[in-house]
């Protein structure tokens, strides 16, 4: 990592979990991502992304992953939920999901995992990371609200974004009150 994402992966931890990298595009938002992954163990991470970018972040977090040897990286394994009739297997660092099909998941998908053999295991969800989350920027939409629902029980928060604002500054809304309720607690007395 060069020293500015360096520094980035350093304010997660004084950030207390719950970060926005908002560096212009190709600056390494998500090796910086994948980085704070593994130096604070945040495993398994869940990444909410685009449809199209499931399986470029799935090349990332394999590559970075095990490139990051500094951090004592294992061999990382990471999972694309394609569909709604897809479990989450036991023993994954990632789980990767679309914008799109996170809101016709049941509310529980993220709390089991299973095993090849098929038994059950009770899934602890780390870190959720928010890729492009100007996607994000009606609260009312299902897929805003579906990510409230998976988020209200995950600890630690990463927005990702080159363009957090498109066209005014309420759509900034949904981001800052899940980086901070109390400080931002509702819309109407944001705007």
């Amino acid at each position: 990592l060069y020293k500015f994402q360096t520094e980035t992966v350093e304010k997660f931890q004084t950030a207390n979990g719950k970060l926005a990298i908002l560096h212009e595009m190709g600056l390494g938002k998500t090796p910086c991502s994948i980085a704070i992954a593994h130096l604070y163990n945040k495993f398994p991470t869940l990444i909410v992304c685009k449809s199209g970018l499931r399986h470029q972040w799935k090349k990332q977090t394999e590559y970075w992953g095990n490139t990051l040897d500094d951090l004592d990286c294992n061999t990382v394994y990471t999972q694309v939920i394609e569909n709604s009739k897809d479990f989450c297997m036991a023993g994954m660092h990632f789980y990767i999901v679309s914008y799109d099909l996170l809101p016709l998941l049941k509310p529980e998908f993220f709390k089991i995992a299973k095993r090849m053999n098929g038994k059950s295991l009770p899934l602890d969800i780390k870190m959720i990371v928010i890729d492009e989350c100007q996607h994000m920027k009606n609260p009312e939409s299902q897929r805003t609200r579906a990510i409230f629902q998976v988020a209200q029980n995950i600890p630690n928060v990463l927005f990702l974004s080159g363009t957090p604002i498109k066209n005014n500054a309420i759509e900034f809304y949904p981001m800052l009150h899940m980086l901070d309720p109390i400080k931002f607690p509702n819309k109407a007395r944001f705007a």
